[in-house]
């Protein structure tokens, strides 16, 4: 007697914009939303335009890897991507919604094809930070004080929602990171060959370490690119444990510090640590603004402290006087920034200087 058979289901890949915004929603979100049809059910993916995964987190159009081969359903609802090489390992994940998603870094190869150098590089430093960037609907707003038991029952306070100075819930998440800066330089040599590999490489260069707010990548990004893409070519490490000795500890109220901004002279001898403080996507004013001893602890031990406010990095007239105080705190003589230097960093203000929630 025959076994019968049966099919198994196929998934669409969700790739490239699409994936990276399954990313950035957070788990307490994603839990209340129901599957997508799979292909086989919804061939032509009429369903799609209407189902609230796709109007409220992922948007159209959605790009994806369809599981058939024959699609023909191309236009302003779907934009079906096609790989012509074998795929890396751990290419993709299933998901709980019908479809699978690429895992983070492979999405980020498949976004850089079709992305700026920046806009990749703002993706990089986002996923291998510790912060997602996602406004809830009004109706999501309304499902998550409803099921608000539920999601705590679930596990999904990996997430947390940041709040303003005035206790009001903001677009900021913190989360753990979705990938390690390791893996990120392993992913540049894994990717070598396939499309969009060079466009990786290049960014990932960019990527410093891992930032807790967009303030920061903003900071990061005009501190620390190379002169010749638009940034001051400083020498910054991001989140850097520094040290303190028993009485900086005694000073500063705690055991550990770690600083957002931390510049090195070219000869290593001087530090200088620059704070982001006082912005809304930065967190709560009392976790943002270090006190007085704080910075009189850091400042026992040797490190130079700047404390560093959104509006000094956004305006180009102040950006310029913080850059020739580092410059003088690092015993570095000025450079001026060549034509075609400020020309690409003027490209890159108008790039990272956007809507972060619409990234």
């Amino acid at each position: 007697m025959r076994r019968p058979w049966y099919r198994l289901p196929m998934y669409d890949i969700y790739c490239d914009i699409s994936a990276s915004r399954y990313h950035r929603a957070p788990p307490q979100v994603l839990m209340l939303m129901p599957p997508v049809p799979l292909p086989e059910l919804d061939p032509n993916r009429y369903q799609l335009a209407s189902h609230p995964l796709i109007t409220d987190v992922i948007k159209m159009p959605v790009h994806m890897f369809s599981a058939n081969s024959n699609s023909t359903f191309c236009g302003k609802r779907i934009n079906v991507r096609t790989w012509n090489t074998e795929r890396p390992f751990g290419f993709s994940n299933k998901t709980a919604h019908g479809f699978e998603v690429t895992a983070p870094l492979c999405t980020l190869l498949t976004m850089a094809p079709y992305v700026s150098e920046f806009r990749l590089v703002m993706a990089m430093f986002e996923m291998c930070g510790t912060f997602s960037v996602f406004k809830p609907t009004p109706q999501m707003e309304v499902a998550l004080e409803e099921h608000e038991r539920e999601i705590r029952l679930s596990g999904c306070e990996t997430w947390r929602r940041m709040v303003d100075a005035g206790g009001r819930k903001t677009s900021l998440w913190e989360r753990p990171p979705l990938i390690e800066l390791h893996e990120l330089g392993r992913a540049v040599r894994t990717f070598g060959g396939m499309r969009g590999a060079k466009a990786f490489a290049a960014a990932a260069k960019a990527v410093t370490g891992s930032t807790a707010s967009p303030f920061e990548i903003q900071a990061s990004m005009l501190l620390g690119m190379s002169r010749r893409r638009g940034g001051r070519g400083f020498s910054i490490e991001n989140n850097v444990e520094l040290e303190l000795d028993k009485g900086s500890k005694l000073i500063s109220g705690g055991s550990r510090r770690y600083g957002d901004i931390v510049i090195t002279s070219k000869d290593g001898g001087r530090q200088v640590v620059v704070e982001c403080q006082g912005d809304a996507f930065h967190g709560s004013a009392s976790a943002s603004i270090l006190d007085s001893d704080r910075v009189t602890g850091l400042q026992s031990m040797g490190y130079e402290v700047i404390l560093v406010t959104h509006s000094q990095i956004r305006d180009p007239e102040k950006f310029e006087v913080l850059v020739r105080l580092i410059e003088r705190k690092l015993g570095m003589a000025h450079r001026p920034m060549t034509e075609r230097g400020a020309a690409r960093e003027r490209l890159m203000r108008d790039e990272i200087f956007c809507d972060w929630e619409s990234l």
